[in-house]
């Protein structure tokens, strides 16, 4: 009788070490990968920390005495005010307050819109995005950002690239959009920058001509400052 308990208690210690074991294998792989994901995160960051300067692309095709005439826009808010410059040829046009109540966001929404005279259908839109639901930041940056998504294929666009970057030591992500008519040639380039806890900024260019206007874009990017 005693024999059989041992050998019982036996076959139950060596269950219990082998699940242990078994544990301490699955967990060091879950950690390992874990530590790879942030680590190629981490190595993406830096890759492309430089991608978004405040200094005017040396590649770009807009002369520089021309940016030194452009416009300055300021948004005066505590919160979540900004300053964009944009060119002296362009049209500024700027919304009433608004009220926008969905899941994610709530709260005053203000939209900076600008459209070239003589090019239809090419405009830059600033959004702030305020989190009055207090959610974590990163839930609130990743929920904004499936939003986004979810909205642009409703639109009937299509995801073309999307990447990971630092603007002025914040964390961004830069998606670009195509239509998924392939005869028809419209862009849409969105930026969403994560300036606080509280705040993200959307900028935006959607355009039909995107060859003429990338390189306006870039330098209108690299002039916004909050």
């Amino acid at each position: 009788m005693f024999k059989s308990l041992n050998k019982g208690a036996y076959s139950i210690l060596l269950v219990i070490a082998i699940v242990i074991i078994c544990m301490v294998l699955i967990g060091g792989i879950v950690v390992w990968k874990y530590l790879e994901a942030l680590k190629g995160k981490e190595e993406t960051l830096e890759k492309n920390k430089d991608v978004l300067s405040e200094k005017p692309s040396e590649k770009s095709s807009v002369p520089e005495e021309e940016i030194t005439e452009w416009e300055s826009y300021r948004y005066e808010n505590k919160e979540y005010g900004y300053e964009i410059k944009y060119p002296s040829n362009w049209e500024l046009f700027i919304s009433a307050p608004v009220l926008e109540w969905d899941v994610f966001i709530s709260g005053q929404i203000v939209i900076v819109r600008w459209a070239e005279k003589g090019v239809p259908g090419s405009r830059v839109e600033i959004v702030p995005r305020e989190n009055k639901l207090n959610r974590e930041p990163e839930l609130f940056f990743r929920e904004l950002y499936q939003l986004y998504r979810y909205g642009s294929a409703l639109e009937g666009l299509k995801l073309d690239s999307e990447d990971d970057m630092i603007f002025n030591e914040c964390q961004a992500k830069k998606m670009v959009y195509s239509s998924e008519n392939p005869e028809i040639s419209y862009t849409k380039i969105t930026y969403l920058i994560q300036e606080s806890d509280k705040i993200i900024y959307d900028l935006t260019l959607k355009t039909y001509e995107l060859s003429k206007i990338n390189d306006i874009f870039d330098q209108m990017l690299s002039s916004f400052k909050f």
